[in-house]
């Protein structure tokens, strides 16, 4: 479960770190509020995301450097252009790990060589970092860093408010923002903090079913929201309903999973109770999900078959 494991293990790990930092924030100074507030408030509410633009002109190739299609996916995106605003998302993200693809390949190498336990799919791991460094290197060429740290999470909010779902739930659980200083992105970690949670919550909703697979990890008491470890109070009642959901779903790591919480929750039910909520994952299940036609491979990683050439439009 290396990819899954990713997004949802570092929100906990540093659930301390951020937690403190919530509390003991300092106000922003006023002359950058109004900042603040116009760089993480896209054009639709902040309160309810909003519905995918119409479709219009394809989007450029993927392949195509981010320094000359930027003005064109800009324009778009401000416009309201969805598919935009994750395009420029995904490209700013991919130019973040470009930046620090070799350090992690060779991490992976080093670590490969010590476990020898899972080489196979260490050795996979790595080959896909390299074809990402790769395509990488075309793509960014001509972006600063820093503009990509500063805008990557702006525009994966934007899309998300824009009605990309899946957007929605990268942010809330993966963002793409520095999780080991996070005081050098307050405006971020703020946006994070006040809309990571109706974000997910709002994907689950509208049918996206990475949002069901994550709200059912905070129901069951793992937390995926970055620093925020209470914001989604565990509920066994609906960890065992997500579960029953998730799981004609799923991939069949995934699955043990959720048959291992189903095992230890059902002691916590009587028998009628246990029988309502099967009957009403049943209906559930049979309604289906968008776009998912057999089971999700959770296990390899929620996001980590979506690149820039994966926006809907």
């Amino acid at each position: 479960m290396r990819g899954t494991r990713l997004a949802v293990g570092v929100g906990a790990a540093l659930i301390v770190a951020v937690g403190v930092w919530y509390a003991l924030r300092p106000p922003l100074p006023s002359g950058n509020a109004d900042r603040a507030a116009s760089a993480a408030s896209p054009p639709s509410s902040p309160e309810t995301p909003g519905t995918a633009s119409p479709p219009g002109a394809p989007l450029p190739k993927a392949d195509a450097a981010l320094s000359t299609t930027l003005p064109l996916l800009e324009s778009r995106s401000k416009a309201g252009d969805t598919a935009a605003s994750c395009r420029i998302a995904l490209d700013a993200l991919a130019c973040l790990e470009f930046a620090e693809s070799s350090e992690t390949i060779g991490d992976m190498e080093s670590m490969a060589a010590r476990r020898q336990d899972d080489i196979a799919g260490d050795l996979d791991f790595i080959s896909r970092l390299e074809a990402r460094r790769t395509r990488a290197q075309a793509l960014c060429r001509g972006i600063d860093p820093a503009w990509s740290r500063q805008n990557a999470w702006r525009y994966m909010l934007r899309a998300a408010q824009q009605g990309d779902m899946r957007m929605a739930v990268r942010f809330a659980t993966d963002p793409p923002m520095d999780r080991q200083r996070f005081l050098e992105d307050p405006e971020g970690w703020r946006a994070y903090a006040e809309h990571a949670r109706r974000l997910l919550e709002a994907a689950a909703d509208s049918g996206e079913i990475s949002g069901w697979y994550f709200l059912q990890h905070a129901y069951a008491g793992r937390p995926v929201l970055i620093g925020m470890p209470d914001a989604i109070p565990a509920d066994p009642e609906k960890a065992a309903y997500y579960a029953m959901v998730l799981r004609p779903f799923s991939d069949p790591e995934t699955v043990r999973d959720l048959d291992g919480q189903l095992r230890d929750l059902k002691p916590r039910f009587d028998a009628v109770r246990w029988g309502e909520i099967e009957r009403r994952a049943q209906t559930r299940i049979a309604q289906g999900f968008p776009a998912v036609a057999g089971p999700v491979d959770f296990d390899s990683g929620v996001f980590a078959t979506q690149d820039s050439d994966g926006c809907v439009q």
